[in-house]
């Protein structure tokens, strides 16, 4: 288990779904045809939510969609949305691995 996971005292199975509840956030504020002061807050926050809670560090979180937010780069927003859906939003990272099965579980209760 990560080292920031181990200290912290929220449960794995929480931090997965904290982690999908980031993911599904940005996405849906990406999808917004007009975001407001607001909603570009929210999407900084939660940037910087999936930095913490899944200890990969700047890069993929704050780096990466640096310019395309200064710039409201539509096409590269979706596009960062869209790997970020790809790598946290519906599989876990290594270290979350044992927790796959309750994301299964997740969709099969919201059917």
């Amino acid at each position: 288990m990560p080292e920031h996971v181990a200290e912290s005292p929220t449960p794995p199975a929480c931090v997965a779904e904290a982690i999908h509840h980031c993911v599904e956030t940005i996405t849906r504020l990406v999808e917004k045809e007009d975001l407001d002061r607001r909603d570009w807050l929210q999407l900084g926050y939660n940037l910087g939510r999936l930095s913490e809670l899944t200890g990969a560090g700047r890069q993929p979180f704050w780096d990466a969609w640096k310019e395309p937010v200064a710039m409201f780069d539509r096409d590269s927003l979706h596009r960062l949305a869209g790997a970020l859906r790809t790598r946290w939003g519906t599989c876990f990272p290594p270290s979350f691995a044992h927790l796959a099965p309750y994301s299964d579980q997740r969709a099969n209760q919201s059917t």
